[in-house]
C-alpha cells in the first residue's frame, strides 16, 4: 500500500500508484489471476479451474493464502481508537 510512503509526500515518483492499499491491490491482482485461469480453461490449456456440471471449480489440490502484516486502515481496521499512521508510528 501506499499509507506510509514517504515519497509520496515529498515528490511524485513515475512508479508509484497513489491512493491504493496493498489488500486493495492483492484482490485485484488476484480476480485477474481467476479470469485469466478460467480463459485458460475454456480454451483446454491447464488451469487451477476444473469443469463441474454447468460450472466450474477449483481443483482440490489448490489453496489460497493471504498474509497481512499490519492493520488495515479505515473502516476494516475493527475498531481500533487510533489512525492507521498513529498506529504504525507507536509500534516503531
Amino acid at each position: 500500500g501506499t499509507a506510509h510512503c514517504a515519497e509520496l509526500r515529498t515528490g511524485c515518483p513515475s512508479k508509484v500508484l497513489h491512493d491504493c492499499h496493498g489488500e486493495v491491490l492483492a484482490r485485484r491482482a488476484l480476480l485477474r489471476f481467476l479470469h485469466q485461469q478460467l480463459h485458460s480453461l475454456q480454451k483446454g490449456a491447464p488451469s487451477i479451474f476444473e469443469a463441474q456440471g454447468d460450472g466450474f471449480a477449483l481443483r482440490e489440490d489448490v489453496c489460497f493464502h493471504l498474509y497481512v502484516s499490519d492493520v488495515p486502515c479505515g473502516d476494516a481496521r475493527l475498531g481500533r481508537e487510533r489512525s492507521c499512521g498513529a498506529a504504525h508510528s507507536a509500534l516503531r
